[in-house]
C-alpha cells in the first residue's frame, strides 16, 4: 500500500486499513491466507479464546495491542491527512518506539550507558544486521557458533551467514541436548565451544557465540556462567551476541549483558505478545559509535529509523507492530513483581503435575535458567515461562514433527481455538525422530492475571487444553 493510497482511506475504513497495514513490512509468513490466518496457524485480530499458549512461536493481537494498534493508525492517518510525508511521520515515530524501548529497559534520557537501538522487520534481520555490524567491526571473517537449528529460529543460520562484502560467514551449530533430549552436561557444552573458538582462531576467523536466552523449549545456552568463563579466556577474541528474542528476561538481566560489552537482539512478538515481525538490535555503549554513514552499513543494514522500504514506502507496519508491543511490555512493567513470580509458580506446578500424571504426555527436561549473577534468584525471568511436552500417539508411540504438525493445526481450528507453540524436533526415541508442543506464558495473559486475579481460571484452561490435545491426538 503506497502512502498516496494510505492517505486517501476513507475514514470508516480505519480498522481495515490498520490490519492491512500490520501485515505489511514482513515476509510471507504474516500474510494473511483465506480464513484469516498466516503460516504460524494464527489469525491476526484479537481471539475469543481462553486458550491462547502460543507466545513461543506468536501470539494473536491481545486487546490492549489491538487498542494501540487503532489508536496509533489513526494518529499517522490525522498526520497524512495534514500533508506531512510518511517517510517524516515513520521516523518520528521510530525514534518513539527507540526512546520507548530504552525507557522499558531502564535506561533514562541521555543516558551515556544507553545502547544504540536499530530496528528491524524481525529477530533473524537483527541477527544479519548484528552479522556485518561485527564484520566490519572486527575485520576478520567470523564464525559464528550458535545452539542447534532445532533451537532457534528457522532462518538465523542463514542470516547470519551474511556479509558486507558477499562473502559468507561459517556457522556451526551445537547441541544443547542429547539424543534422547535430555539436557547436555554444561561442562561438555563449555569444552565443544572452546574448542571451535581455538579451531577459529587457528583458521584466522574471529569466534561469534551467540548466547541463546532462552531457546524455544526455554533452555539458556549456554550456560551464563559458561559465558563469562569464556569471556574470562579468550577476551578479544571471542565476540558475544545474546539473542533474547523471546524476551523472557528481565531489563536488568538485558543491561547486565550490554553492560559486558554484548549485543543483544530482541523482539516485541513471543513473550512480550506484540504482532510478529518486530524486532530490535541492542549495541553497547562502548561500541554504538559504528559509523552509520559507512556505504557498507548503509546499503546492506535493515535500517528503518533513516531508510525506506525498497517499494519506497515507510515501514508503518513495523511501526504499528512495535507500538503493539510496546503497550503491552508498559502494563507488564507495571506490576508488581511478587504477584508475576506468585502466578508463574502456581501455574508451572499446576501444568507439571497434570503432566507429570498423564502417562501420555511428557515433560521435556530443561535445567534451571541459572542467572543468578546477572539478577538473583527473586525475579520473575529466573522462572520457567516455557513448557515443553512429547505426546504419546494412540499407537503408544511418541509423535514425530509432521504428526503434531497435523494436531497443531487442528487444535488451532477449532471453533474456540486452542493455541500451542509449533512443534520443535527434541531427540529421537525407540530409533525414530519425535517432536514436542509448547504450552507458555506471556505478558499479557499475566499482566490480564495481575489485574483481574482469574488465575484459577487460566490454570484450567491450560488444562483442558492438555486434555483437549490428548483427546485430538491421532
Amino acid at each position: 500500500m503506497s502512502a498516496l493510497a494510505f492517505s486517501r482511506l476513507d475514514e470508516r475504513d480505519h480498522e481495515a486499513a490498520a490490519f492491512d497495514i500490520l501485515t505489511s513490512g514482513g515476509d510471507q509468513r504474516i500474510v494473511l491466507d483465506g480464513e484469516g490466518r498466516n503460516r504460524y496457524n494464527l489469525p491476526l485480530r484479537p481471539v475469543a479464546s481462553p486458550y491462547s499458549f502460543s507466545s513461543t512461536t506468536a501470539s494473536p493481537l491481545a486487546a490492549r495491542g489491538y487498542r494501540e494498534v487503532l489508536s496509533v493508525y489513526q494518529s499517522i492517518y490525522g498526520e497524512l491527512a495534514a500533508g506531512k510525508r510518511a517517510v517524516d511521520i515513520y521516523r518520528s515515530h521510530v525514534l518513539q518506539i527507540k526512546s520507548g524501548i530504552l525507557t522499558l529497559l531502564g535506561y533514562a534520557a541521555r543516558d551515556d550507558a544507553a545502547p544504540r537501538c536499530i530496528l528491524s522487520p524481525s529477530g533473524t534481520d537483527s541477527h544479519r544486521n548484528a552479522a556485518i555490524l561485527l564484520n566490519r567491526m572486527v575485520g576478520l571473517p567470523l564464525t559464528f557458533l550458535t545452539i542447534e537449528d532445532a533451537e532457534t529460529g528457522s532462518g538465523v543460520p542463514h542470516a547470519l551467514q551474511k556479509t558486507s562484502d558477499g562473502r559468507a560467514h561459517a556457522v556451526v551449530g551445537i547441541s544443547a541436548r542429547e539424543e534422547d533430549g535430555s539436557p547436555l552436561n554444561s561442562a561438555s557444552i563449555e569444552s565443544e565451544l572452546n574448542r571451535q573458538v581455538q579451531a577459529s582462531k587457528d583458521g584466522g576467523s574471529r569466534a561469534v557465540l551467540v548466547v541463546t536466552d532462552v531457546s524455544k523449549t526455554g533452555v539458556l545456552w549456554p550456560s551464563l556462567r559458561s559465558v563469562l568463563n569464556m569471556k574470562e579466556r579468550w577476551g578479544s577474541d571471542l565476540e558475544v551476541v545474546v539473542d533474547a528474542c523471546q524476551m523472557r528476561v528481565s531489563p536488568s538481566v538485558v543491561r547486565e549483558y550490554l553492560a559486558h560489552g554484548f549485543m543483544v537482539i530482541i523482539t516485541g512478538s513471543k513473550f512480550l505478545g506484540g504482532p510478529t515481525f518486530s524486532g530490535a538490535l541492542l549495541i553497547p555503549s562502548d561500541r554504538k559509535n559504528v559509523s552509520s554513514s559507512d556505504p557498507t552499513f548503509r546499503n546492506k543494514v535493515v535500517r528503518p529509523e533513516c531508510d525506506v522500504l525498497r517499494s519506497q514506502e515507510a515501514n508503518l507496519g513495523l511501526v504499528l507492530r512495535w507500538r503493539a508491543a510496546l503497550a503491552e511490555w508498559t502494563a507488564f512493567c507495571a506490576l508488581n513483581e511478587s504477584l508475576v513470580i506468585s502466578a508463574i509458580d502456581r501455574f508451572s506446578k499446576s501444568v507439571r503435575t497434570f503432566i507429570d500424571k498423564a502417562p501420555q504426555l511428557e515433560l521435556l527436561s530443561t535445567p534451571l535458567l541459572g542467572r543468578e549473577e546477572f539478577e538473583g534468584a527473586h525475579s520473575w525471568s529466573a522462572r520457567q515461562s516455557i513448557f515443553t511436552f512429547l505426546i504419546k500417539g494412540r499407537d503408544g508411540s511418541w509423535m514425530g514433527r509432521q504428526d503434531l504438525a497435523q494436531l497443531h493445526a487442528k487444535l488451532a481450528h477449532l471453533k474456540t481455538p486452542i493455541l500451542l507453540g509449533q512443534p520443535v524436533s527434541c531427540g529421537v526415541r525407540g530409533g525414530a525422530p519425535v517432536a514436542a508442543l509448547r504450552l507458555s506464558l506471556s505478558a499479557p495473559m499475566l499482566t490480564d492475571i495481575a489485574s483481574d486475579d482469574h488465575l484459577e481460571s487460566v490454570i484450567q484452561n491450560a488444562v483442558i487444553a492438555l486434555i483437549t490435545v490428548l483427546d485430538l491426538r491421532p
